[in-house]
């Protein structure tokens, strides 16, 4: 909040992605959102925006990417995917053939990349509907059958309040989402598109520009009214050093190459792909090229003075090689989708300032040996801060919102100057985490709320007693009479006062008045998380319901049911145990069973994951009766901890279609051992048997 008044970035950010065909209306969608009057010319493609809203009084900064599933960000695709806090799967109203993209291509490209961020269908050109064209109740109907949250209807060229109306929507899912994504276990992304042997990079396609690419081209007379700063150049002449020509749709940079000595040069806020007539300012000291369409760093010959670097809110997938800007000092790349830090920052020794922030990095590496003082690695995918230890000028970490579980990792021994770290938004649970940080004899800032440890009773004391040299945690300023509390409650002078008082009153017994003590705390904390000092992996977060889901829960059931309709993912799977984190998992009961069936038949599902169900018997029969039919395609059910099964044992054994081939695993469920090892089915007879039912449904598909 004190960065959004002071016009700094605000803390947080949300990333929403826009997927659908060509030529829906997403370009006029994003033109409404930014409200600008920029012209892009009439068939520029924005790919990126990025916005600072409010969100129920606090300010977010908000960023909306287009054209994912364009053939030039096949190498981006995945870290851009795996960012998102929301995904909005858009269509044509008037184009019914979009919607069922949506269903073929698109949701099925979410599911392989294994995306856990909420979708919503839009609908688009609402003012086109005419005979033929989608109607709201279909829109509905294919929206819940791709586990969207909501389905909802716009149309840009009525004017903004439609577009509002969704994005106001959509940017409430998202922040619901980003609020509880800590939760989430760590997925790996799998390593973007590489480039085919022999064929033509990517990003050279994507820099190349052709006549009607080139919408939107720099003039001489722009370049003359940015102008300022009159100065002295190298040889002693003088001459404008700077170029302001920021946010005016430029799509080519070509006009500048006559202006060799600029030193400062703002061309963000356009459509830029390529940075290359930039190679001809050798004397450029300072660049901003944030808030463009670049998909690499090295887009133009390295000009030797280069100080400062500004290439955040791109589409950049990969830091790129540096080593030739030997006088480097500042450089953010935040808000692009690089997923590794690679190795071309290590010559790069007078680099002070590194802010990786926003990107889908998992781990901190190849930064040896550099004299940072400043690493801003927020809104990434770490797990762990193996890697700063090689930074021992480091003063300032910024590692909020990310997935760490420990920050061991920091030691005073390596970075002995340490002033402000920030690892908020995270999943630390212990309070033994803040003793780590007791010898770090220069940290006087830090924030750690929110985390589940924050749940502990009297953390701000538990905090200051362990780090009393702090002036701010989390934000706020330490006062005086919170370290006199902490030490209160901890009885720091509490054998003084013992020694005061029995010198003054020999007679009379000493009583401890404190309200509250270093036993009472843990007390208080194994009342509420059964555990002292650990708050737990969810802090107290309450386990889903089994009686009312959440949007949030729905929407992830009806997409798992999706899943299963288009053959299960992974292919022949369909999975109703692995959730990912509490706020997105459902307890299957005896209302969704039939459902499940129908959409694992219609997918051809052979494996049916349901873990610790809550099933009746008598839908127990029914899963068995299901799973009997000599053309059912499901040979296996996992029901490991599913408590109806408990007394069905000599049942399941007559009537479970072993001789099929079909196998359950029901393991933690009250039977007995035996029973479970008949059920699991397995062997050589077994193997036979599920063969024959595979030819079997094969030679059943071809009469069909």
């Amino acid at each position: 909040r004190a960065r959004a008044r002071c016009g700094m970035q605000p803390d947080r950010c949300l990333h929403v992605c826009l997927l659908g065909d060509p030529g829906v209306g997403h370009s006029r969608f994003l033109r409404c959102f930014r409200h600008s009057g920029i012209d892009d010319g009439p068939d520029a493609q924005l790919e990126s925006i990025v916005k600072i809203v409010s969100l129920d009084g606090e300010e977010w900064q908000v960023r909306l990417t287009d054209n994912l599933g364009a053939d030039r960000c096949d190498a981006v695709r995945q870290a851009a995917l795996s960012s998102a806090h929301l995904v909005l799967l858009c269509f044509g109203v008037d184009a019914p053939a979009s919607l069922r993209s949506l269903q073929e291509r698109w949701a099925p490209l979410l599911w392989a990349a294994g995306v856990e961020a909420p979708t919503l269908v839009v609908g688009m050109r609402a003012d086109l509907r005419g005979p033929g064209a989608v109607t709201q109740e279909l829109g509905r109907l294919w929206a819940g059958r791709l586990g969207a949250v909501s389905y909802d209807e716009c149309s840009a060229a009525d004017g903004a309040e439609s577009v509002r109306q969704v994005v106001d929507r959509a940017l409430a899912v998202a922040k619901e989402f980003y609020s509880s994504q800590w939760q989430l276990r760590s997925r790996r992304a799998a390593p973007g598109a590489a480039e085919g042997d022999g064929a033509e990079p990517l990003w050279q396609v994507h820099e190349r520009l052709g006549a009607e690419a080139d919408a939107r081209p720099l003039t001489q007379e722009e370049v003359k009214k940015g102008l300022s700063v009159l100065g002295r150049t190298p040889t002693r002449q003088h001459a404008y050093l700077r170029c302001d020509l920021a946010g005016l749709g430029l799509t080519s940079l070509s006009a500048l190459h006559g202006f060799q000595h600029l030193q400062f040069v703002n061309v963000s806020g356009n459509q830029l792909c390529s940075l290359e007539p930039l190679g001809a300012l050798r004397c450029m000291l300072h660049l901003n090229a944030s808030h463009n369409n670049l998909m690499r760093t090295q887009s133009f010959t390295p000009p030797h003075y280069l100080e400062t670097v500004d290439m955040s809110y791109n589409m950049i997938g990969q830091v790129g090689d540096w080593s030739a800007h030997a006088y480097l000092r500042e450089l953010s790349l935040r808000g692009n989708f690089i997923t590794e830090i690679g190795q071309g920052l290590l010559e790069n020794k007078e680099l002070r300032v590194l802010d990786f922030s926003e990107n889908n990095i998992s781990t901190i590496e190849f930064l040896d040996g550099l004299g940072l003082r400043s690493l801003s690695i927020a809104h990434n995918k770490l797990e762990t801060l193996d890697g700063v230890a090689s930074l021992s000028a480091l003063l300032n970490l910024d590692a909020r919102h990310n997935m760490l579980t420990t920050i061991a990792a920091l030691k005073p021994e390596d970075l002995p100057r340490l002033r402000k770290v920030c690892a908020s938004d995270n999943r630390l649970t212990h309070i033994l985490e803040v003793d780590g940080l007791a010898s770090f004899e220069y940290l006087c800032d830090l924030e750690l709320m929110p985390n589940p440890l924050a749940e502990l009773p009297f953390y701000r004391s538990q905090v200051l007693h362990r780090l009393p040299r702090l002036r701010s945690l989390d934000a706020v300023a330490v006062m005086a009479e919170e370290k006199v509390k902490s030490e209160v409650i901890y009885g720091i002078d509490i054998e003084a006062r013992r020694e005061i008082f029995d010198g003054l009153l020999p007679k009379e017994t000493f009583v401890d008045r404190r309200m509250m003590t270093e036993e009472g705390l843990a007390e208080l904390e194994e009342e509420k998380f059964s555990k002292q000092g650990d708050a737990g992996p969810f802090g107290a977060q309450p386990p889903p319901s089994e009686s009312e889901r959440t949007p949030l829960q729905d929407a992830r059931f009806r997409q798992r049911l999706a899943m299963a309709r288009m053959g299960g993912q992974p292919p022949g799977v369909a999975d109703f145990t692995d959730f990912g984190a509490p706020f997105v998992s459902v307890v299957i009961s005896d209302e969704d069973l039939q459902e499940i069936l129908e959409a694992s038949l219609e997918g051809g599902v052979r494996r049916l994951l349901l873990g610790a169900a809550k099933l009746s018997p008598a839908c127990l029969r029914h899963l068995v009766a299901a799973m009997s039919q000599p053309s059912a395609s499901l040979l296996h059910v996992d029901l490991a901890g599913c408590e109806g099964i408990s007394g069905m044992g000599k049942e399941l054994l007559s009537s479970f279609p072993l001789a099929r081939g079909c196998s359950m695993e029901a393991a933690d469920t009250g039977l007995a051992f035996d029973t479970v090892e008949t059920l699991r089915n397995e062997g050589e007879a077994a193997e036979r048997a599920e063969q024959e039912a595979q030819r079997e449904r094969q030679r059943s598909a071809r009469l069909v």
